[in-house]
């Protein structure tokens, strides 16, 4: 079972992505977070496999965050989820430290065959259930006072 920590301040595109990759039977959503020091709470909190990482977001954005959890757990998973998706950026994401990078432009059968390959699992076999117990109840909110922003970044 994949443990995902989201963090993206775009409500919306949380929510869509927590009801897509908790669809997926070898898939769950531990948390989601809608700003980077609380992406590195909960990343040091819930040791998730990966965490997908939106670049720009309140709280230091995901530049910051990239570095606060690598520098504490130089094991860390982290997939950049970013509408930057030109040549320096994602260039400049993968030297710091991150596994991948995907584009919020690309579909969801992207995301799902990046976060299957970094954390190296294979789809399971249809019929076939998942060898490990879901380890979490679903996704909780962590959430800073103040919100997120709406718009697609």
């Amino acid at each position: 079972m994949i443990r995902i920590l989201l963090a993206d301040d775009n409500e919306v595109l949380r929510w869509g992505l927590v009801q897509n990759l908790s669809s997926e039977p070898d898939m769950v959503v531990v948390a989601e977070v809608d700003e980077a020091g609380a992406a590195v709470a909960e990343f040091d909190r819930l040791a998730p496999d990966v965490l997908v990482l939106d670049l720009y977001m309140p709280g230091g954005g995901g530049w910051v965050a990239l570095e606060q959890v690598l520098a504490m757990h130089p094991e860390a998973c982290v997939v950049i989820l970013s509408a930057a998706d030109d040549v320096t950026t994602v260039q400049a994401a993968t030297s710091r430290g991150a596994r991948a990078h995907v584009s919020k432009s690309d579909g969801i059968s992207r995301l799902l065959e990046v976060l299957r390959s970094v954390t190296a699992v294979a789809p399971p076999t249809v019929g076939v259930s998942a060898s490990s117990p879901d380890r979490a109840g679903g996704p909780q909110a962590a959430s800073s006072a103040g919100g997120g922003d709406a718009g697609t970044r």
